[in-house]
Formats: structure tokens, C-alpha cells, sequence
């Protein structure tokens, strides 16, 4: 028997915690996983990983990799936050330091959303998947 990860199980490759609501998280009554959102799809689940992002960096100047990683896998919740930044760092080639947000192109993020997927569920999602999902959190018309 093949096993997934729980990120893949709940369409959630963020592995995001339940407290936020996004867009295509499932009803209450299918929200069978004590601490992570379940969402209807991967692209729903992505979707909310790049709004979670964009909101960091909105609402608390959080723009580089090593402080957007700090924030979302903080070393208070058990993780190794410095294994996670340098894994991410390696994977899609960028500089810990790497402002996101502001001025940051879709290639970019999409590249730190799918290093990230990586890190957290072993999920490496395709780029017409990343592209659905970064259009959908934009709302951008493809």
C-alpha cells in the first residue's frame, strides 16, 4: 500500500493549520483532520499557500524567504526552521534574503510556492497546476 503524505491526503501541500478560511476548504462536517485545513483540490489547497504569502508580507512587511519560512514553520512549533530555509533555498535557487512580495514575478513565486510544497508534503506540484492556482489567488484571467 502506498502511503501519502498528510499535505497530499488534505489537498493541503502547505500543510496550512486550521483558522484562517480560504476559498475551497472543505464544509465543516468533512474537515476530518484535527489541525490542518482540508481543501477540494490541490489548486484550492496552493491557491491558499499563495494568499497566505502575499498576506505576510502585506500585512506584516515579511518579504524574504527567511522571514516568510520563519513565520510558517516557526521553530515554537516543533520544526527545524533553519533545514527548512536552506532546503528551500537549494531547491529553487534563490537567496535567503530574496525579497518576495514587493516587485517579487510570478515565476519567482510560483518557484517558492512549489519549493515550499516540497519541503512540507514531498509534493512536487506541475506548472499548469501552479499556474491555475496563482491565477485563481490573483484572479487573473488565463
Amino acid at each position: 500500500m502506498e502511503r501519502t503524505t498528510r499535505g497530499i491526503r488534505n489537498n493541503n501541500p502547505g500543510n496550512i493549520r486550521k483558522g484562517a478560511t480560504f476559498d475551497g476548504q472543505l464544509p465543516l462536517n468533512e474537515q476530518t483532520d484535527k489541525s490542518f485545513i482540508r481543501f477540494k483540490s490541490m489548486e484550492y489547497g496552493l491557491r491558499a499557500m499563495f494568499r497566505l504569502i502575499d498576506y505576510y508580507g502585506r500585512k506584516y512587511g515579511i518579504n524574504t524567504i527567511e522571514g516568510i519560512i520563519s513565520r510558517w514553520a516557526p521553530p515554537s512549533d516543533g520544526n527545524n526552521t533553519e533545514a527548512y530555509i536552506k532546503t528551500v533555498c537549494n531547491l529553487a535557487h534563490f537567496d535567503r534574503n530574496l525579497k518576495i512580495i514587493q516587485g517579487m514575478n510570478s515565476a519567482d513565486f510560483k518557484t517558492l510556492v512549489k519549493a515550499m510544497c516540497w519541503v512540507e508534503s514531498q509534493y512536487l506540484p506541475s506548472d499548469e497546476m501552479l499556474d491555475d492556482a496563482y491565477n485563481m489567488a490573483f484572479c487573473f484571467k488565463s
